[in-house]
C-alpha cells in the first residue's frame, strides 16, 4: 500500500489486470453473498478502511471494480459503521461527493437500500451535512439500523456476515441503549443500574 495525500475520485483507470490483493486483504469491501430477495448485497466494514494510509485514485477504481461486478442488476449495500471515526477511516467528504458523483448512473439506479448499521453521531452529521445534495430517492432507500437483530427481516442471518467486533459493540448496546445514539460516550460513564 502506498501513502498518498491524494484526492481525486476519477484519476485513470488500472484497467482490468489491476491487481487489488491487498486491498482484499482489509476486507472493507465486500461481494458474494445477497439478500433475502436475490439482490446481491455490497457490503462495506468502515472500520477496516484506513483512510490516510491509502490512495484515493486507487481506490475509487477498486470501489468501481467491486461495484461493477453486482450493479448490472437491482443490489443493496450493508454498511458496518461500527467503531469507526471519520478522523481514521473516512477518505474525506470532499472525495465522497466526488465519488458519488463520477459515478456510473446505473450505479444509483440499481441501487435498492442501504443498510446502516451502527451510525454514530459523526456519521449522523456528515449525513446531514450532504443531505440537500442527495435525492429524495436515495434518502428513502436508507435504513437505519441500530441492532444487527434488525437487519434479519431483510439479510439472511447464516449468509450475512458480521465482523465479531460488531456482534461485541451490539451486546453492550444491549445493556446501554444511549450509547446508540451518542449521548454518552461508554458504558461506564452511565454509573451503576438502578434497581
Amino acid at each position: 500500500m502506498v501513502l498518498a495525500d491524494q484526492d481525486s475520485a476519477g484519476s485513470s483507470s488500472g484497467g482490468p489486470a489491476e491487481d487489488f490483493s491487498d486491498l482484499d486483504l482489509l476486507e472493507f469491501l465486500q461481494t458474494g453473498v445477497c439478500d433475502r430477495t436475490g439482490r446481491n448485497l455490497l457490503i462495506v466494514v468502515s472500520r477496516n478502511y484506513p483512510a490516510k494510509m491509502l490512495r484515493t485514485d486507487r481506490v475509487y477504481r477498486y470501489l468501481r471494480h467491486k461495484v461493477d461486478s453486482i450493479s448490472a442488476a437491482p443490489y443493496s449495500i450493508l454498511w458496518y459503521h461500527t467503531t469507526s471515526s471519520y478522523w481514521k477511516n473516512c477518505p474525506s467528504m470532499r472525495w465522497l461527493w466526488r465519488t458519488y458523483e463520477s459515478l456510473p448512473s446505473q450505479y444509483r439506479d440499481n441501487l435498492c437500500r442501504v443498510f446502516m448499521v451502527h451510525c454514530d453521531l459523526s456519521m449522523w452529521c456528515a449525513m446531514m451535512a450532504v443531505c440537500p445534495w442527495l435525492t429524495s430517492d436515495f434518502w428513502q432507500k436508507v435504513e437505519w439500523v441500530s441492532r444487527v437483530e434488525f437487519l434479519w427481516d431483510e439479510l439472511d442471518k447464516k449468509q450475512t456476515p458480521v465482523p465479531s467486533f460488531v456482534a461485541d459493540h451490539d451486546r453492550v448496546l444491549e445493556d446501554a441503549p444511549l450509547l446508540d445514539y451518542g449521548l454518552i460516550a461508554n458504558k461506564e460513564a452511565m454509573g451503576p443500574t438502578p434497581m
